[in-house]
């Protein structure tokens, strides 16, 4: 179903990231119509299938939100094993690999939301997942438009330092193919006692296109085994 607002009226796309916390669903936006600095939530109870809920009237603001151009937003949000939620600002004015982001930790029951800075090895931040031990895995990405290559890294963030001033992780993995696609989402999961991570890519339709000048984008879904708790 379509996604409405407090007032009934649909949400016209722009959504960048979700988490939930108990029966509470948080998105964010890009910064079309200058709601990048916004995150809504939705009043999401466990018993509800049939339809999508609306928004609360209430929602919130991030702090220290920097200046950008359009369609650059939060797309890294995760909820935290303690009820808080993780964001990193997609990237910064000139794109720069190994720069560092906005981030921050809000917690919705009280209002606090501390700032931080995150540093991306590249040019964009696009998502996180909470581990079942409490850690981060973070989804960065590059595209160059010139070769059609995209370069992935996961960064594994602990959680223990979601509460410092500056956040640097440990890189887990750093690929590049033009196989691959425009990487966005990452989510994790348990079963049977092991842990896997997915990643989904976007499909834009407005880069790398085939010779005769049609879109030659693809839905690629990546699954990895991690071999050990991270």
């Amino acid at each position: 179903g379509q996604m409405l607002d407090a007032n009934d009226t649909p949400i016209p796309g722009e959504l960048e990231s979700a988490a939930r916390i108990d029966s509470t669903l948080y998105v964010s936006f890009d910064n079309q119509r200058n709601q990048g600095a916004q995150v809504w939530s939705f009043d999401w109870p466990a018993n509800t299938h049939e339809h999508l809920p609306k928004a609360k009237t209430s929602s919130f603001r991030v702090d220290g939100y920097p200046p950008e151009k359009e369609n650059e937003g939060i797309e890294c949000m995760t909820e935290t094993h303690d009820g808080q939620l993780f964001l990193i600002h997609e990237t910064l004015p000139g794109q720069r690999p190994n720069s560092q982001r906005h981030a921050w930790i809000v917690n919705p029951a009280n209002g606090f939301v501390q700032q931080s800075m995150y540093t991306s090895r590249l040019q964009e931040v696009k998502g996180a997942t909470t581990l079942h031990n409490g850690n981060l895995v973070v989804l960065e990405k590059t595209f160059d438009r010139n070769s059609g290559s995209t370069r992935i890294n996961l960064v594994h963030v602990s959680s223990g330092s979601l509460s410092q001033t500056s956040i640097y992780g440990r890189l887990l993995l750093d690929a590049e193919s033009t196989l691959f696609d425009n990487f966005e989402g990452i989510a994790s999961f348990r079963r049977n006692g092991k842990s896997y991570l997915l990643l989904v890519s976007d499909n834009n339709g407005d880069w790398n296109l085939t010779p005769g000048g049609m879109p030659n984008q693809k839905n690629i879904l990546l699954l990895f085994e991690l071999k050990k708790d991270l």
